[in-house]
């Protein structure tokens, strides 16, 4: 049923749900390995959400809002279930608050749609028309939220007659769960299907990516949220370039600056080194010669300093 890979970290401070980019993100334990192992040993769970390829990007969003319910109730189920309450404590994942989505590359674009339906339904459907989408779109959007809520209703009374706790998730959404984009690209075609002549085949076929880039941007500059974002983004990233410039036009998103190409995030640790074997990329770097991680564990334990004040 779960297809997220899970480290679950015996004191958590908080939970990052993690979405790598085309391709990487499929497998982000192998790919993403070094980041993701050095944000468990600050004191992280780490929730690995790869995700399927297909056009329709909402689709996607839905399924990994989804996923994130399902992987939260198990979490909570083995903990109270095979005795690990006295080794792990529960209650940090009761809180939406402690859970901070991360991205990567075209995974923050899935992020970017989940912000976006933080606005409500009804907010993203007039936008939706005010720009003309096709309804299709809105559609599927609503299907899913209203499927999803009857899933979460079973989800909270498991979650009740496990912990005696009384739960109410309420609308499904990311309300109040912190975001962080590393080098976010919001893609067309030619970025979902990287082999140029077969990306042409299918335009000329008519097939698009849903939403389009345009309407992605359009839906961000008049979005409501937004409010518990921050982006990275590299000095020699020339692909994450124009979207990241876009984005913090459209809204007021703080922005840290950083060394480093647009694989920044990918690679294995050798030893003293960060190797991801990419000669486009880094190749082989020194891990004190990084400025990622620590960048990224800062801004998380930021926005933990400010949600507890909130």
């Amino acid at each position: 049923m779960f297809h997220s890979w899970v480290a679950i970290h015996p004191q958590p401070k908080g939970i990052i749900q993690f979405i790598g980019g085309a391709f990487f993100g499929s497998v982000p334990t192998v790919y993403y390995r070094y980041f993701l192992n050095t944000l468990f040993d600050a004191g992280y769970t780490i929730i690995a959400l790869p995700f399927r390829f297909t056009m329709h990007h909402w689709s996607v969003a839905l399924d990994l809002l989804e996923e994130h319910y399902r992987v939260r109730q198990e979490i909570i189920n083995h903990i109270t279930g095979y005795g690990n309450s006295q080794v792990y404590d529960y209650e940090i994942y009761l809180k939406s608050s402690n859970y901070v989505w991360v991205g990567h590359s075209l995974g923050c674009k899935y992020v970017i749609l989940l912000e976006i339906l933080n606005d409500g339904l009804d907010r993203v459907k007039a936008c939706m028309e005010a720009i003309a989408v096709d309804p299709v779109q809105y559609q599927v959007i609503q299907s899913g939220i209203e499927r999803l809520s009857l899933q979460l209703r079973q989800i909270e009374q498991d979650i009740q007659q496990w912990t005696g706790r009384s739960i109410d998730f309420g609308t499904p959404g990311i309300a109040n769960e912190a975001s962080l984009l590393i080098a976010p690209v919001i893609t067309d075609l030619n970025d979902a299907i990287p082999i140029r002549s077969l990306a042409k085949s299918f335009a000329s076929l008519g097939v698009q990516v849903f939403p389009t880039i345009e309407q992605t941007h359009k839906l961000v500059s008049r979005s409501q949220s937004f409010n518990l974002m921050e982006v990275i983004r590299f000095q020699d990233d020339d692909i994450a370039r124009e979207t990241c410039d876009r984005l913090l036009k459209e809204q007021s998103i703080p922005a840290q600056n950083i060394s480093g190409k647009h694989l920044e995030p990918v690679g294995m640790q050798m030893g003293n080194y960060v190797a991801d074997f990419n000669l486009l990329d880094k190749f082989f770097q020194p891990i004190d010669r990084r400025q990622l991680e620590a960048t990224t564990l800062q801004t998380l334990d930021s926005y933990q300093r400010l949600l507890v004040q909130c």
